[in-house]
């Protein structure tokens, strides 16, 4: 008698969505711009129920008006139940020309297609010749073409870059609307030389590949390189040229890409040169391009596969395993039938933890019925994982069920590997999740307190790593958890504050650690996912240990934690069992070499991966990237495991050929920018493979020519400048170094010395020396010396000769001549690795003003870092002091004695010029000012000095803040700051930093109640505007007490945009009895 449900609804034309159901009340429906009206057919469940049409009149047709029509269907029940259904249905405009979807076959968009954006781009494999645009249409009606052809058509790719234009046009013909998609093809996945220093990309070191040119300054970079370096600061990667105040901010330069496709290059199989635009189709039938043998599976070259690949496996006679036959003598030793040692995990035994416990909800479910749960959403996840439009949530969400359905089959069966396995993988995945796109809304823990940096902080350190049995020369991996557990000690103590205390510290320490390091911590801390994953695959492998996938990520997880030996015994029961997969052979490479043992095996292992590494890179960008079906951290070669590209510098310790480490490295270069475009969040991840190319760099400046110095450290400096992490001590200790040896080849170059200054003042900022202080001193003075003179060439500045890095260098060195032969050995730059030795620096500002000293503009609005530029009122660093993640570089060199039986190196000189010096002459700089100023506030210098160095700044670059607010810092809290704030030319619309000033000023005011002048008023208006009415309550107090009605009155109207005359605000002028 109830039942007020209809049984059937349709509406023609038209579909309902979603699909009807008697449950669901409201629909949607989109109709083109012919549709006249629509007719209404609807069943009631109940026989005695009716229904009507809302404002209908009785009939089934309802006219349409172009827009929204909203339709309501009211069904009565026998018993007088009422129901509505709703439908909204949208008539399309006839002047409407706009698509519903867009896809391109194959491949896909850089983001799904949405109404806002009309330029899209697309990146195919360097093989695909032509692909289909797919332009779905709003309105049947609507006409589409494609660079004036029909949308069906197939287009017909250009060598690097393919511009169409698709043009949709309304029903009515009065309106079109055009939209830009750029296909953009793969390189090869091989770095190709530059024989000209034009043809050569400034981040990637390698041959331009589809290259954009700056507007601002005409420099070229690839799109790649240029997409990746630009993400948060459009300043030229190379030269550091301001951008356009407007996009666009970069160009297709058409003449350089036609002479790139007339360039010379060498075909990366056989070493035959060619013209580039003959390169793919050459390397597509080089009689040397690798193949993977089907029998062995090892990466060879074509030509060898009918004579060497006809017979090159054999099979064990222990344990049935077919090998490469060139294995055999490795084989034989990881033959799991052989005595079974390195198998069996020792030391570890299955335990219930407690945040396995918390996963846990009672189903009364069965071990199947959990297990497959658990499946089902791995499957959902990677489903909406593919979808370009799926939200973070939803995928974190789908994870934690499924490590809740396999916590609870573990529950039900402890004795289930794959259960182990599986609930290890999914919380391995989350880790990937988060650092690839960002954490969203969950918790992250509380940044330390960045500014106290008083030098108990290290005695305070080492005192609780001793309570846990950490030596003081422990390494820091060891320290930070150290830390960690005295934090979680305190926390459950209730010991609150000393906690937070440690937490200070342990956020202080891990600043001077690597990124691998944080991983390495990450992956040990059972806390954290890296830490829970590795516990369940521990405990997967005592369960069985012979299972290739189990010790596969226990392998991989170990190497995560820096456990080289014990990630080699992993990997070894891989290989064994699987010896035909070549990324695991890789890896068992690079976990062999840092475990310093079996370098014999370790260098074949390396030398083929890097070639199976390289043309796995190399088939991805011929086919394209494809959806994934494997979690991130299961597939084979991936560009998100950094221990593939840390393989490469494996190699590279044990070639001794120069060239070739040379060639490794810049292969290192130039991949990592291109993997760097995949990840969307710059997170661990991100950072870690960001750190690999500084590395890279860094090694690099110990292996080229010493005329080369200088183009690659300036290379690493300017992207150290622009890393997320690069207030890191050991980036900052890298970038020092890196200006250290510009300045060496190069002592008269203004801005690498301004940067080094900055650099070393960041870095006191960290330690507390003040010997870095007086090298900074030293530095900008050289720099101011130098302006106007020419960059290269010249007469060291004797303040830089006097610097005890600079001597080292430039004094003879003794060296152990080889065997054989005699005299000089190489000298040059120190520690390939980047992350040996403590030369201390830092990145500098690009010149936009330099770091804020010590002491000096504090954290306004937020907190702030001595000696570095600062966050105002909640505005960003403007003066960027840099800072850096990463390795630290070498120390300068310490000269020995010479001993019988060794002959001294010639000293190695500066520069001289044998003619007068010509080239470019040195800019004056701002930050070079604005950076001497704030070395001599922190060491107390001349006061005269600084506010003329402040007041050149400001002549120079008048709209520049931090001139006024350091002149203002030195007569703080006098009228004579605010005669200086009042100087500056505020324009529209008001920032932070603006409002900073404004504060300034208004307190300064208040404090020393000048409530006459008029520059209080316009200050008030100014604050308030850009933090809002209420930031001025304290004020409004003081001003009330002291009757200033009329200033009141003004600031009101000015901040809240109202007008003194209007009902309201007289009102409440009134009640506030400001009247």
């Amino acid at each position: 008698m109830d039942n007020a449900d209809l049984e059937s609804l349709k509406l023609t034309p038209g579909r309902l969505s979603p699909k009807f159901s008697p449950a669901t009340t409201d629909y949607t429906v989109l109709l083109s711009s012919a549709a006249v009206q629509v007719r209404i057919d609807c069943l009631t469940s109940d026989s005695g129920a009716s229904y009507q049409i809302v404002g209908s009149g009785g009939e089934r047709t309802v006219p349409l008006n172009e827009g929204l029509n909203t339709i309501v269907i009211e069904v009565s029940a026998p018993d007088g139940t009422v129901k509505r259904y709703t439908i909204k249905v949208t008539k399309l405009a006839a002047n409407l020309a706009e698509l519903a979807r867009l896809t391109v076959t194959p491949g896909r968009l850089d983001r799904a297609y949405q109404k806002k954006y009309t330029e899209y781009y697309a990146t195919l494999g360097w093989a695909v010749t032509e692909v289909k645009i797919n332009p779905v249409k709003q309105d049947p009606k609507m006409t589409v073409t494609i660079d004036g052809n029909p949308p069906d058509k197939p287009i017909t790719l250009g060598d690097s870059e393919t511009t169409v234009s698709i043009n949709v046009t309304s029903p009515d013909g009065s309106n079109i609307r055009v939209y830009t998609v750029h296909l953009l093809k793969e390189d090869t996945g091989y770095r190709l030389e530059a024989s000209d220093a034009k043809f050569q990309c400034g981040v990637c070191c390698s041959l331009l590949s589809a290259p954009r040119k700056l507007r601002q300054c005409g420099c070229n970079f690839c799109t790649v390189c240029l997409s990746v370096s630009q993400r948060s600061d459009k300043t030229c990667p190379a030269c550091n040229a301001p951008p356009p105040s407007a996009p666009p901010f970069d160009e297709v330069d058409s003449a350089l890409r036609d002479a790139l496709l007339i360039q010379d290059v060498k075909c990366f199989y056989c070493g035959t040169t060619v013209k580039n635009s003959e390169l793919i189709t050459h390397a597509s039938a080089c009689e040397e391009r690798l193949t993977t043998c089907e029998m062995c599976n090892r990466d060879v070259k074509s030509s060898t596969i009918e004579t060497d690949h006809a017979d090159c496996v054999d099979t064990c006679k222990q344990c049935n395993t077919k090998y490469p036959k060139v294995w055999e003598t490795y084989h034989t030793s990881m033959c799991l039938q052989g005595d079974g040692s390195g198998v069996d995990l020792v030391g570890h035994s299955v335990k219930m933890a407690d945040w396995e416990k918390k996963l846990r909800i009672e189903s009364g479910d069965s071990f199947e019925e959990l297990f497959t749960a658990g499946g089902k959403h791995e499957t959902d996840y990677q489903k909406l994982r593919n979808l370009a439009s799926t939200e973070m949530g939803d995928l974190r969400d789908k994870l934690k069920s499924a490590a809740t359905a396999y916590a609870n089959a573990i529950a039900a069966n402890s004795k289930s590997a794959k259960a182990h396995h599986r609930l290890g993988a999914v919380l391995q995945e989350l880790y990937y999740l988060e650092e690839m796109f960002g954490k969203g809304e969950e918790e992250k823990k509380d940044s330390a307190n960045k500014e106290a940096m008083d030098s108990s902080k290290t005695e305070e350190i080492d005192a609780i790593c001793q309570l846990h049995g950490v030596s003081a020369g422990a390494d820091l991996g060891e320290k930070l958890r150290a830390i960690d557990k005295e934090y979680h000690s305190l926390k459950a103590q209730g010991n609150t504050a000393k906690a937070d205390r440690v937490q200070g510290l342990y956020a202080w320490k891990s600043k001077q650690a690597t990124q691998a390091e944080k991983t390495s911590f990450q992956a040990s801390n059972e806390e954290s996912y890296l830490g829970k994953a590795s516990k369940k695959f521990e405990d997967a492998v005592v369960l069985e240990p012979s299972s290739f996938q189990f010790n596969y990520n226990l392998g991989l997880s170990y190497l995560a934690q820096m456990k080289y030996k014990e990630a080699a015994a992993r990997l070894r029961v891989c290989v064994g069992s699987k010896p035909l997969h070549s990324h695991v052979v890789f890896l068992l490479g690079v976990a062999l070499a840092k475990a310093k043992s079996d370098p014999e095996e370790s260098l074949f292992y390396l030398t083929e991966g890097v070639q199976s590494y390289q043309f796995w890179v190399s088939c991805l960008k011929r086919d394209g990237m494809k959806n994934s079906t494997e979690m991130f951290a299961e597939t084979g070669f991936s560009f998100y495991n950094s221990q593939f590209l840390e393989g490469f510098f494996s190699l590279v310790d044990q070639t001794k050929d120069v060239a070739k480490q040379k060639s490794l490295l810049l292969s290192v270069v130039y991949l990592v920018p291109r993997i760097l475009l995949t990840i969307g969040h710059r997170g661990g991840i991100y950072l870690t493979v960001e750190s690999i190319l500084f590395s890279a760099l860094d090694r690099l400046l110990a292996v080229v020519k010493p005329d080369e110095v200088k183009s690659y450290a300036q290379i690493l400096s300017n992207l150290l400048l622009r890393s997320p992490d690069r207030s890191s001590q050991r980036l900052l200790e890298m970038q020092v170094e890196t200006c250290r040896k510009t300045v060496f080849v190069e002592s008269g170059n203004g801005q690498i010395l301004s940067t080094l200054g900055s650099a070393l003042v960041s870095l006191f900022d960290l330690t507390d020396e003040k010997e870095l202080l007086k090298e900074a001193e030293v530095c900008f003075r050289a720099a101011l010396k130098g302006e106007g003179k020419p960059v290269a060439g010249g007469e060291v500045d004797e303040g830089i000769k006097g610097l005890k890095w600079y001597k080292d260098r430039a004094a003879p060195k003794v060296v152990e001549p080889a065997p054989g032969k005699t005299g000089p050995a190489r000298g040059g730059a120190a520690g390939r690795g980047g992350a040996r030795g403590a030369a201390r620096g830092g990145a500098v500002v690009r010149g936009k003003g330099a770091a804020a000293p010590r002491g000096g503009a504090a954290a306004r609005g937020g907190t702030a870092a001595r000696g570095g530029a600062v966050a105002r009122g909640g505005a960003a660093a403007r003066g960027k002091p840099a800072a850096g993640r990463g390795a630290g570089a070498s120390k300068g060199h310490s000269c020995t004695p010479a001993k019988p039986g060794k002959s001294p190196e010639p000293a190695a000189k500066a520069p001289s010029p044998a003619e007068p010096p010509k080239g470019p002459v040195n800019n004056k700089l701002p930050e070079t000012r604005l950076g001497l100023a704030g070395v001599l506030k922190l060491l107390s210098g001349d006061k005269d000095e600084m506010k003329a160095l402040l007041n050149d700044v400001i002549t120079m670059n008048p709209s520049l803040h931090d001139p006024y607010i350091e002149l203002g810092e030195l007569c703080r809290g006098t009228m004579e700051a605010v005669d200086v704030y009042d100087k500056f030319p505020f324009g529209e619309p008001l920032t932070f930093d603006d409002a900073f000033i404004f504060g300034e000023m208004v307190q300064i005011m208040m404090k020393l109640e000048e409530f006459d002048d008029v520059r209080l008023e316009k200050a008030l208006i100014g604050y308030g505007t850009v933090m809002g009415w209420n930031s001025l309550d304290t004020y409004v107090r003081k001003l009330e007490n002291a009757y200033k009605s009329a200033v009141l009155k003004n600031v009101y109207c000015a901040v809240n945009k109202k007008n003194q005359e209007d009902s309201d605000v007289k009102q409440f002028f009134k009640a506030k009895m400001w009247m």
